[in-house]
């Protein structure tokens, strides 16, 4: 064996003189070995050593088993690309002769065993498929009898489950181009159960023109100006099943506290009080409760982000204060849904009066009694590390569901190598137990307000529509959306309509702002 001789003499007579061997490697277990020490030793004096000279040891055997340390994927992981390789690292070396298909092995959900290779790889062993995994597909990794360490000691048999995910769904259509209505963004949408009414907004210039889309018939319809709001950008519009309000938002020179109702029916618009409405403001959020408008936050820089808001009745014309005690601090951007009963305010960008950051809280308005409940911070989202502010948000059924994705860096248990991924959460707020109930994580991805929420399903985008992804309730889980068919368009319209999606305007890089349009069916 090689080694390291060391010789030691300490100059004195009667004292032992001292040679040592140093094996360059440990030994092996349950291994006998000689030592020889030869004639061509000599002393000071070329005197060779009488007789040669030998004696031999046997080293304990090992009785260890090994052990798995870490696998990669790891057990219920339900993002694991098609084309990973599996991988799991041992304690101590194998026999590579018993890491074999037959011991190491993957099975899909039905049972049936995988193709592949196995390969050891000092203390990795790593499974890599001769195909492509299935997608949406539970795979179970399978660690058999018969893995033995080079001392014959047996692994544990062991197993673990992981999930692929669905591959990208739903089929896109282009959707008529309207004649009188121009590209656009920060305009206003609503869906009526029968056609899509699209108002307002910015493009080379304010817009206070609008019209409605009919997705039955693929038509455009323009509406009547007369009666209309002033231009504006940034303003709410919400419906009523039969009216649409529109209000606040952005003028040509100011901030606005006006608004108007326009009954598709009639064609025509009704001008709405100013007496005791809101502020000037944008960023606010506007609901309907089934009688009432609720408008509540927002607000501009110049005066400060507000944590007040009125009620409005159409009926009579009539603005009602709000309370606003414990109501959320200010703020704006924040979203807003109504689950039948109550107002569930959340998130948004606050401010200390000398910068604006995110927060993740809110608060639950009863307009029945006209009180403010916080919303509780156990298990909720935390939007302050998203690199998509504001997350996507949706009123989903009668709760809301917050998604948050961020970059991270992530270890491998394995090669204990580092990447840079997208990492999510997703929770869901119940309104009925009154609590954030949490939604299975996301697969690397990320996302931004660009979402709805449609049959169960949650559709989010990113900025420019290059890439989306869909929760589905009834799964629980998540697949990407098929590829958007349009150029990348940043400030488009979305909204559900029942049945599929429409995506609308925005501005295109290539050509400016766009009133082109597409229609996905998920």
């Amino acid at each position: 064996m090689p080694g390291i001789v060391r010789y030691t003499f300490e100059g004195q007579i009667n004292i032992p003189s001292h040679a040592t061997f140093t094996p360059n490697e440990s030994l092996q277990f349950g291994t006998t070995y000689t030592v020889r020490l030869t004639t061509a030793i000599t002393d000071s004096h070329g005197n060779s050593l009488a007789d040669e000279f030998t004696w031999s040891f046997t080293t304990v055997p090992d009785l260890t088993p090994p052990t798995k340390v870490a696998e990669s994927p790891v057990a219920g992981d339900v993002c694991v690309a098609p084309d990973r390789a599996i991988s799991v690292l041992f304690d101590k070396l194998l026999n590579p002769d018993t890491v074999t298909a037959a011991t190491f092995m993957l099975e899909d959900s039905t049972g049936t065993p995988v193709d592949g290779e196995v390969v050891l790889n000092d203390l990795i062993a790593t499974f890599t498929p001769a195909t492509p995994l299935n997608s949406a597909m539970t795979y179970t990794a399978h660690l058999n009898a018969g893995i033995t360490d080079l001392g014959g000691n047996p692994l544990p048999p062991s197993s673990w489950s992981f999930t692929t995910p669905y591959l990208a769904e739903g089929s896109w259509t282009s959707i008529a181009v309207p004649a009188n209505l121009a590209g656009r963004t920060d305009n206003s949408v609503v869906w009526t159960g029968a056609e899509m009414i699209v108002w307002g907004g910015r493009g080379q210039q304010l817009f206070d023109d609008g019209a409605r889309y009919n997705p039955a018939l693929d038509q455009w319809s323009d509406i009547s100006s007369i009666g209309a709001p002033s231009a504006r950008e940034e303003h709410s519009a919400t419906w009523t099943g039969t009216e649409m309000i529109v209000w606040g938002g952005i003028g040509q020179t100011f901030f606005l506290r006006d608004g108007a109702r326009y009954d598709p029916a009639t064609d025509s618009w009704t001008p709405m009080s100013t007496n005791a409405a809101p502020s000037e403001r944008n960023g606010h959020t506007a609901i309907w409760t089934g009688t009432e408008l609720i408008v509540w936050g927002g607000g501009w820089d110049e005066i400060g982000l507000n944590s007040d808001g009125r009620r409005y009745d159409p009926s009579t014309d009539t603005w009602t204060v709000m309370s606003s005690v414990n109501a959320p601090a200010v703020r704006t951007g924040h979203h807003a849904v109504f689950d039948g009963q109550r107002m569930i305010v959340w998130g948004g960008v606050s401010t200390n009066g000398s910068a604006n950051f995110p927060v993740s809280n809110g608060g639950v308005y009863d307009p029945v009694s006209d009180v403010w409940t916080p919303l509780p911070t156990q298990n909720a989202p935390d939007i302050t590390k998203s690199t998509s502010i504001p997350d996507s948000v949706v009123q989903a059924g009668t709760d809301m569901m917050v998604w948050s994705p961020w970059s991270d860096v992530i270890r491998d248990p394995v090669t204990n190598e580092f990447a840079s991924v997208i990492v999510s959460e997703a929770r869901r707020y119940d309104s009925v137990q009154e609590q954030w109930q949490t939604v299975v994580d996301a697969c690397e991805s990320i996302a931004t307000p660009n979402a709805v929420w449609l049959n169960g399903r949650m559709l989010s985008w990113n900025e420019d529509f290059t890439e989306g992804y869909a929760y589905d309730a009834q799964r629980d889980g998540w697949h990407p959306v098929t590829s958007f068919p349009g150029a990348p368009t940043t400030d488009a319209t979305v909204i559900a309509i029942g049945d599929s999606v429409i995506v609308w305007g925005g501005r295109d890089d290539s050509v400016g702002f766009t009133n082109v349009g597409y229609r996905l069916e998920p």
